[in-house]
């Protein structure tokens, strides 16, 4: 269900840094502004502990909120270290391929998987110390600011591949992996990420294992390492060192801020000192989904999941697809008693893995569902519900202007300078990329600009870049070093490259721009400079009446406009367009 570590995505970026690595390419992109001289390649510069030293000091604390699925009654009261959390596309993906599909569930149960009732946002500081920056690692991740992933179980490590990680290079890292799955689309501009934060003694449980019921780990069973980590004043003597000291994680001291949102401790990126976190705040399922306004017997609405699961009045809904994989729709029925239950949502087992199945195009044809949790397999069906639990988590224009990374955060405009950052310059011209923007979740991520006249080898693999790239830390007019901007191959807004120069030809204005492809790219990118979908419903105006018809007014009409415009060009994965012009 994740994307591994040494994947054909990750060598390519693996050799887009070491071709940076280059000391010209690291001194302009590491170097300058530090007031460093480099005299020998980048693996000496690297390889010097001075030079990490004030590495360290130079990189920036960034923040970032990271979210999790979890049991309300357990929000506030754990410590997030040796665990796992996910970026807003990733917690809600996490739902619907290993949480509420009711294939991968008892019939019998009187809760969600794992108690989950709400989704829990919290802002973390991260500052990592710079191994995860550097080249010639085994593990050198593929996104900037971040550590390798890794996967926790009751408060251990289950990736032996990271042993080393811990014990002999970092130590403490919060870890980033992308998330993808066959079985979820997502349009290439709202990536999904995994992350995780080591804490304490990340070789060892919480508690002994296995459990009296059993519940034990992977490691406990394989490794014999089932002995509990013991508390950092008192460790287990088996606990993993790190230069002869026990590995304590990242969380740094007093980081867990109770009383504030964002964090008052900033991490050093220093060991025992990679990250903090702020109050979390608690959204619930139940809510967001639309439980609470599913009719119930008795005339009313139901109170929650479980008053839905055995009181729900939806015929519709008291269906699923018979365990086994035949693909039959059968009643849904409690095992113990025979009674029928309603379903949260459940998917045909064509499309539990494979999205591109012909069968899964319509959701009316292979899921059964609750309105909130329908579409699967469509990406602007998972984009809308990214943008709904952001409202629901305090983002403000998560459902007028697509903003779904807060934007105290945007305006930090914290520098992603790396060396996979740093676009490819030839004769003087860039090609269009690699640049880096925080806009996909607050996360650095590749992206390039469509169009220049001769775009970066690679470029497929990344979404397009938001319209504002270009204008910000690393990139703008102040940036140091400064970069040339890409060479368009034309002045057709539709080609997008010169919307990103403000250099197309032809208008903006929804009431003189031209009523093709060039003009609905124009006026898309109005759109987003005003914050409003008015712009696209003038230009679909005036597109009916040349066609002898008229625009209605109602919700789906603007819903149709909305979707038309975002924080990016709304271009697909091949170079077309999302939605055909005003189809």
């Amino acid at each position: 269900s994740s994307l591994p570590f040494g994947s054909t995505q990750e060598a390519h970026s693996a050799q887009r840094l070491r071709r940076a690595m280059a000391p010209s390419a690291l001194g302009k992109v590491l170097i300058a502004g530090l007031g460093l001289n480099l005299a020998h390649g980048a693996d000496l510069f690297l390889a010097s502990e001075v030079a990490q030293e004030t590495l360290v000091r130079a990189l920036p604390v960034f923040q970032i909120d990271m979210y999790r699925a979890m049991s309300s009654g357990s929000v506030g009261t754990l410590t997030e270290e040796n665990d796992d959390l996910a970026s807003l596309g990733g917690v809600l993906k996490y739902m619907m391929t290993e949480v509420i599909p009711e294939y991968c569930n008892s019939q019998t149960r009187y809760i969600r998987k794992y108690g989950i009732d709400a989704i829990v946002r919290e802002r973390f500081k991260v500052k990592n110390k710079p191994f995860s920056l550097t080249a010639g690692s085994k593990y050198t991740p593929q996104l900037v600011d971040f550590g390798p992933f890794a996967t926790f179980d009751q408060g251990q490590s289950t990736n032996p591949d990271l042993d080393s990680v811990y014990t002999q290079e970092s130590g403490d890292f919060v870890g980033i992996q992308i998330n993808q799955d066959p079985g979820y689309a997502v349009f290439m501009q709202d990536p999904m990420f995994w992350y995780s934060v080591g804490g304490f003694c990340p070789n060892l449980p919480w508690s002994q294992m296995p459990h009296p019921d059993g519940q034990t780990t992977s490691r406990c069973v394989k490794e014999g390492m089932c002995d509990a980590k013991g508390s950092r004043d008192n460790p287990n003597a088996k606990c993993w060192e790190n230069g002869g000291d026990v590995v304590m994680g990242g969380l740094c001291e007093d980081g867990q801020d109770v009383n504030n949102s964002v964090p008052e401790v900033n991490p050093t990126g220093e060991s025992g000192c990679t990250y903090s976190y702020g109050k979390p705040l608690a959204v619930s399922l139940d809510d967001l989904t639309g439980i609470t306004q599913q009719d119930c017997k008795g005339g009313r609405k139901c109170k929650d999941w479980f008053d839905f699961r055995h009181n729900c009045v939806d015929a519709s809904l008291q269906r699923m697809y018979q365990i086994g994989g035949t693909g039959k729709i059968v009643p849904a029925k409690n095992i113990s008693d025979g009674k029928l239950f309603c379903v949260e949502f459940d998917t045909h087992p064509d499309c539990q893995h494979d999205c591109t199945n012909p069968r899964c195009q319509n959701s009316e044809d292979y899921e059964i569902a609750i309105p909130f949790w329908r579409g699967r397999c469509d990406p602007m069906a998972n984009q809308r519900r990214v943008e709904a639990l952001a409202a629901a988590a305090g983002i403000e224009g998560a459902l007028k202007t697509h903003q779904i990374v807060d934007k105290d955060i945007i305006k930090l405009d914290a520098t992603c300078a790396d060396p996979q950052c740093a676009p490819s310059i030839i004769r003087g011209v860039s090609h269009g990329g690699p640049y880096c923007s925080r806009v996909f979740s607050g996360t650095c991520y590749n992206c390039h600009i469509r169009g220049a006249s001769q775009q970066v080898p690679g470029f497929q693999d990344w979404p397009d870049c938001p319209y504002g790239v270009l204008q910000g830390t690393d990139y703008g007019p102040a940036a140091s070093p400064g970069y040339p901007h890409p060479a368009c191959k034309s002045a057709k807004a539709g080609d997008m490259c010169c919307l990103y120069l403000d250099s197309c030809d032809g208008s903006d204005d929804p009431d003189k721009a031209s009523l093709d492809v060039d003009g609905l790219a124009m006026v898309a990118r109005r759109c987003m400079k005003d914050g409003s979908s008015d712009p696209m419903l003038k230009l679909a105006a005036r597109v009916a009446k040349s066609l002898g018809g008229s625009l209605g007014s109602n919700a789906s009409v603007v819903a149709w406009a909305y979707e038309r415009w975002g924080a990016v060009p709304m271009w697909s994965d091949d170079g077309e367009p999302h939605h055909k012009t005003f189809d």
